[in-house]
């Protein structure tokens, strides 16, 4: 049954349109109707390869951003918070339970990967994805990372470039004397859409 089935059943029913109210917006698995985009944030995928013959056993990843350039991070763990979506503690336990990329609690501008199969076998490859917010201006974002398992430690640097793109937009304020006008200004604001 569609959306638009749905909603008119519900108004069929008289009473029941008295008691619930008719949404045209569905409900979304982080939350209802609308929600916003910020475009600043940078989607970054990762990915560990065993190039060796033996396997690795109890291996775990480190990376740290450089706060300078870094003004969040985000292991993209997303909860839901709709209290009309009845399965949500069952979804967040589930999700929670799967999780392997973690915000560090120790370091700031950090990401932990622990992953959950603690063995990674010759020629294995496993992936995920993080966010960084880059601040206004910064155009590569540097980071150290420290891999560590049972039997070696390796680290070292790695360099993000961005690419920011910007859009134009010219805004025109009517003034009614002289002594109101001011100099032409650029300003960059993040692009925020409410989607």
């Amino acid at each position: 049954m569609g959306l638009g089935q749905y909603i008119q059943q519900l108004a069929a029913a008289k009473e029941l349109t008295k008691i619930l109210p008719v949404s045209i917006n569905p409900p979304t698995l982080f939350g209802r109707g609308r929600y916003k985009t910020n475009y600043t944030w940078c989607d970054i995928f990762i990915a560990i390869q065993n190039i060796g013959d033996i396997a690795i056993d109890d291996y775990k990843l480190y990376i740290q951003f450089d706060s300078a350039t870094t003004e969040d991070v985000d292991d993209c763990l997303r909860l839901i918070n709709d209290p009309l979506i009845g399965e949500r503690v069952h979804i967040n336990n589930q999700r929670l339970n799967a999780q392997e990329v973690f915000e560090s609690k120790d370091y700031t501008m950090a990401i932990e990967y622990i992953p959950k199969e603690r063995t990674l076998v010759p020629i294995d490859r496993k992936r995920f994805k993080i966010r960084i917010k880059p601040k206004q201006g910064a155009t590569e974002i540097n980071a150290t990372w420290l891999f560590v398992s049972r039997e070696f430690r390796k680290h070292g640097e790695l360099k993000v470039v961005i690419s920011p793109r910007y859009e134009d937009k010219e805004t025109i304020i009517e003034v009614e004397s002289e002594e109101q006008l001011k100099e032409e200004s650029i300003k960059i604001y993040p692009k925020i859409v409410e989607e």
